[in-house]
């Protein structure tokens, strides 16, 4: 079986899929989906991790590479990062570098500009804080910026999404168990985080974000503490500001 399936798109015909292959020792990998009509071929599945991998998460920067990142599960759960470069369904990895040296929950990782990302993730190591960092991309090298807090208390269930190559928005769970946003806006090498804003008042988990556009976003959920029904809202973002809707 495979876990932590996550993908991104490359191209209108093309995606690159990255998961946790449990019937190769947990090892982390990638394949690549080429579209046809209504017919998907996979290409060959390779290995950018080999050991034991989880929490996984695919941002494409081009066509022709994508950044993927994850915890180190062999390696004390360290959040690593490296680039996959794609020429047609071949896929190389580039070296893996640490951007969390403790163990990173819930890595979510987002595409700002052909060259640079921004990653989210639980920090274990720091109380569960919600954290960030950003990735600067030059050929198959990644550097990794200082990890920022944006949230000093437990969070988890953790995704990000685009809204533009300066600002982001980030969901994820509190303590409490609440549905919480805020943004971040990047400038240089600096995150600043807007206002915490919870817009649903009890336990939920699975979090999943899409941008309708800069100034609006759909955000899904389970429920657990209605009947872990599946919910949804819109999330509107003025500047650093978002309010939700029912």
């Amino acid at each position: 079986y495979v876990s932590y399936i996550n993908a991104a798109k490359l191209s209108n015909t093309k995606v690159i899929v990255c998961y946790m292959d449990a019937s190769n020792s947990q090892y982390g990998t990638a394949c690549v989906l080429s579209i046809s009509g209504s017919t998907i071929t996979a290409g060959s599945a390779v290995v950018f991790h080999a050991n034991a991998t989880a929490h996984i998460s695919v941002t494409a920067l081009s066509e022709t590479k994508a950044i993927v990142v994850y915890h180190q599960a062999n390696n004390n759960g360290y959040g690593t990062t490296s680039v996959l470069s794609i020429s047609g369904s071949t896929i190389t990895a580039g070296s893996a570098v640490v951007f969390e040296s403790a163990n990173s929950l819930f890595n979510s990782v987002t595409m700002l500009t052909s060259t640079t990302a921004i990653v989210v993730y639980t920090d274990t190591g720091n109380s569960y804080y919600g954290t960030a960092c950003l990735l600067t991309v030059s050929g198959s090298t990644v550097t990794a910026g200082t990890p920022m807090v944006f949230r000093s208390s437990n969070s988890q269930w953790i995704t990000v999404a685009t809204l533009s190559d300066t600002k982001v928005i980030v969901m994820f769970r509190l303590g409490n168990g609440y549905v919480t946003s805020c943004v971040l806006t990047i400038s240089g090498s600096s995150i600043s985080a807007g206002a915490v804003v919870s817009f649903n008042s009890s336990v939920s988990e699975y979090i999943s974000v899409a941008v309708l556009n800069p100034e609006k976003v759909i955000v899904a959920y389970m429920d657990d503490g209605n009947s872990k029904k599946g919910k949804a809202a819109v999330l509107n973002i003025s500047g650093s500001t978002v309010s939700s809707g029912s």
